[in-house]
């Protein structure tokens, strides 16, 4: 009954996102270019779709052809120091490759040729920002949570109707680890054969986890251990999944709301003491590196919270190679054949 009574709406939502993309397709409103190339890692929906490490999987293919990456992004729910989530577990995983965050997607790129002197421009939630030209539209689809069976905001989760992936250069099915082989074939050919793109498979792979105040444990110290599981991020049951194929037995599940701004009565309130409940300490609990990039800036009322382990993640695209070339086009030395370490070419033939 609520979807119900929201449809209309939707239907409002829609007609004036039809407009806005009508007046772009005619010229009415116009597209900026910049000197550089421009790769888009972006999506339909709201919430999460996997945005973060594909972004971070792109940038690093465009450095192992040497070429200087910058990462441009709006900056959403940004805090006091100026920087987000995903901000701090990029500057995390890609320490030195600049990020500049500005509402204004032109001018941020602009200022990261003008200051940091990139030669590409990655933009992390790009796809409905079509004032800033790009040369390659990377949009994410959920395994999860098909695209084609949501609906436009605020209704469903939509930014865009369906139609809008035409305008896409290939689409990434992601989380595909979550479903079975077969649902995720289906997906990618149903995907193919309506919008006449390439289509990708992608997969969560999770790394050894570290410890929120410092050291790395061994996924295999995972594996049947009871644990306590909480996450603030766009698509939380996505992580207790993954906790779950790790062979962890997860005793309770804390979702906090999305880019949630942690303090430390979220930790020594909620969090620890559902823990100890369960019989667990501090080092039976986990979230993910999003969560950890902010709670590691607390000030401990003890030290148990630096005990917390988190779980940082790769993705791994198929056909590596085909997505890799896709990538290089846009550079004048993409003939050359030094595949990132991040592409994997077996996953799902």
């Amino acid at each position: 009954m609520p979807g119900v009574l929201l449809r209309p709406f939707s239907l409002l939502f829609g007609l004036v996102a039809s407009l806005r993309g009508w007046l772009y397709d005619v010229g009415a409103l116009k597209v900026r270019r910049v000197s550089v190339p421009v790769i888009s890692v972006g999506n339909l929906s709201t919430g999460g779709t996997g945005k973060t490490p594909v972004t971070e999987l792109v940038a690093s293919i465009l450095m192992s052809r040497r070429v200087k990456v910058a990462i441009v992004s709006r900056g959403y729910k940004a805090d006091e120091s100026g920087k987000n989530d995903e901000f701090r577990v990029l500057e995390m995983n890609l320490p030195g490759v600049p990020q500049v965050m500005c509402a204004d997607r032109v001018f941020g790129a602009e200022t990261a040729i003008e200051k940091f002197e990139a030669e590409a421009i990655v933009l992390d939630d790009g796809f409905s920002h079509r004032r800033l030209h790009r040369d390659l539209d990377i949009v994410l689809v959920d395994a999860l949570r098909p695209v084609t069976q949501d609906r436009l905001l605020p209704e469903g989760r939509l930014r865009e109707r369906i139609s809008a992936l035409r305008r896409a250069s290939c689409i990434v099915i992601t989380r595909t680890e979550s479903v079975p082989e077969d649902e995720a074939r289906r997906m990618r050919d149903d995907l193919a054969t309506r919008f006449a793109k390439p289509v990708f498979l992608g997969a969560t792979e999770p790394l050894d986890p570290w410890r929120i105040g410092g050291g790395e444990v061994p996924i295999s110290e995972l594996r049947g251990r009871k644990m306590l599981v909480f996450s603030g991020t766009g698509n939380p049951e996505a992580f207790r999944r993954t906790i779950e194929s790790l062979g962890v037995s997860v005793s309770e599940f804390i979702s906090f709301p999305d880019h949630h701004h942690y303090t430390a009565e979220d930790l020594y309130d909620r969090v620890l003491p559902a823990a100890k409940k369960h019989g667990l300490v501090a080092r039976d609990v986990i979230c993910t590196q999003k969560d950890a990039v902010k709670i590691r800036e607390l000030r401990p009322t003890s030290l148990d919270h630096r005990e917390i382990l988190f779980l940082p993640i790769n993705v791994k695209v198929s056909p590596g190679p085909e997505f890799e070339k896709m990538i290089c086009s846009i550079l004048s030395d993409c003939e050359r054949t030094n595949i990132s370490r991040n592409v994997d070419d077996g996953f799902y033939g």
